[in-house]
């Protein structure tokens, strides 16, 4: 790959012959068209594919939650990068070719600036297909989590068609000093089993706690 200096193709983006010319943050770079192998993949790449596919697939539902919980520390790696990279050596279970992902290492945000959790969080279900969380107030010692922090909640559920995750996030549900939230999942979840997580969101959106695994619950009819 090599860097492409102003005046040299201008602020064109695209292919000349062999070239590829992209923008990649915000710097223009020239790299050769890649060519299509007819080389059968390796076992090693099967099986890195499969589980890159299994955790890329879950992820996807959750791309705005991560770019708050995963905003990267190095600028060369997008949050979701980063959240695809843990979650492939830590939520991967099971054996080529049948891996699962392992919803109780679902990390949604390993934190960001870090303000505090919620200390000794519940879930529980409660009427019309709603759940509910609280908390109790902790002895903090950060002097930057406060109590208008804001509370996201998220419910996945594995069984809402074969093959396929359903899941329901709900920003902004409450404030941190509020110690109590409830969200009224989706419909088609109602009498499923469902993994609950929550986090909180500093009220200007540059700091989040690390997400906390709630467990697993089944939601009213």
């Amino acid at each position: 790959m090599s860097t492409i200096k102003s005046g040299q193709v201008g602020q064109f983006k695209g292919k000349i012959g062999a070239l590829v010319v992209v923008s990649w943050r915000g710097i223009l770079t020239g790299r050769s068209r890649p060519r299509k192998s007819d080389k059968p993949a390796s076992d090693d790449q099967q099986d890195h594919r499969k589980k890159f596919g299994t955790v890329a697939k879950l992820l996807k539902y959750l791309s705005e939650q991560i770019a708050i919980g995963w905003a990267s520390r190095n600028p060369k790696k997008t949050a979701m990068n980063e959240a695809v990279q843990y979650h492939f050596n830590h939520a991967i279970t099971g054996e080529y070719p049948d891996y699962r992902f392992d919803c109780t290492k679902l990390l949604i945000s390993r934190g960001r600036g870090i303000i505090d959790g919620g200390f000794r969080p519940v879930a529980q279900p409660a009427a019309e297909w709603s759940v509910d969380i609280s908390w109790v107030t902790s002895n903090s010692t950060s002097d930057i989590t406060q109590p208008t922090d804001r509370l996201t909640i998220v419910c996945f559920d594995e069984n809402i068609r074969p093959g396929h995750f359903g899941r329901y996030v709900v920003d902004d549900v409450a404030e941190r000093s509020d110690l109590k939230g409830k969200i009224k999942i989706a419909e088609q979840m109602k009498g499923h089993a469902v993994h609950v997580y929550m986090f909180f969101v500093s009220q200007d959106g540059k700091r989040a706690s690390k997400s906390e695994y709630l467990g697993l619950l089944t939601t009213n009819e």
